[in-house]
């Protein structure tokens, strides 16, 4: 028969037993919260991103408003294919818009059938954008480009200067003036699938972006060319 101090000896070591487990236990739940957690936010960063949409940089005009440069807009087209009712019928539209073979849309989109995102055209000129706006097509979006065009080439060239890759001054009046012509931008958040392909209807703007201003300089540009070619 156990003596009382024995009986003593086990609760106390059955108490420090129990307090063990629970002691891991309550670790082990810590840690599968805290790596929900982490786990939860990492999915979550990697099926959202934010990405800038840039402001229209401001234009350049000589004393009698002739203009010197310029953003010209350029789009995008994409489509998402599970929202496209008839792609049959859109291969059709956009061949003739474009000018393309039939089937060549079909070619681009199959393939990415079940995914949410595909591009059909680059850079597409405003006035050839605006047609297949025109169209109401369900499933097919449009996202802006900016482009610095000037109108006058070369002339005046040294003076006006240019912009890199960035829309960024880097020389003559875009370079100055850099600051007061570059338009502050927004951000969207752009959610993605599994094959990480934005969805372009799952798409949140924090605003509208903000065009920059529009310098005006002292020269002529007419009589700048006339100057420039003698």
């Amino acid at each position: 028969m156990l003596s009382l101090k024995h009986i003593n000896r086990l609760i106390i070591v059955s108490l420090m037993w129990i307090t063990a487990i629970v002691i891991v236990e309550a670790r082990l739940v810590g840690i599968q919260v805290l790596a929900a957690k982490k786990l939860k936010q990492r999915a979550i960063n990697q099926q959202v991103k934010s990405k800038d949409i840039p402001a229209r940089r401001g234009s350049i005009y000589d004393r009698n408003g002739r203009l010197l440069a310029r953003d010209d807009i350029f789009y995008d087209i994409v489509a998402d294919p599970q929202q496209l009712d008839s792609i049959d019928v859109i291969d059709s539209v956009l061949c003739q818009i474009f000018q393309k073979p039939s089937g060549s849309y079909l070619n681009k989109i199959l393939p990415y059938i079940h995914r949410r995102f595909v591009y059909l055209e680059r850079r597409v000129p405003t006035p050839i954008a605006q047609k297949v706006k025109a169209k109401k097509i369900k499933g097919i979006y449009f996202t802006p480009l900016y482009s610095r065009s000037y109108p006058y080439g070369s002339v005046a060239s040294t003076i006006i200067g240019c912009v890199n890759n960035d829309g960024k001054g880097i020389a003559g009046v875009e370079l100055m003036y850099d600051s007061l012509l570059t338009g502050i931008p927004t951000q969207k958040l752009i959610f993605t699938d599994g094959f990480g392909e934005d969805y372009p209807l799952l798409r949140y703007s924090t605003g509208e972006p903000i065009p920059g201003d529009d310098v005006y300089l002292t020269i002529d540009i007419e009589l700048q060319g006339i100057l420039e070619t003698e």
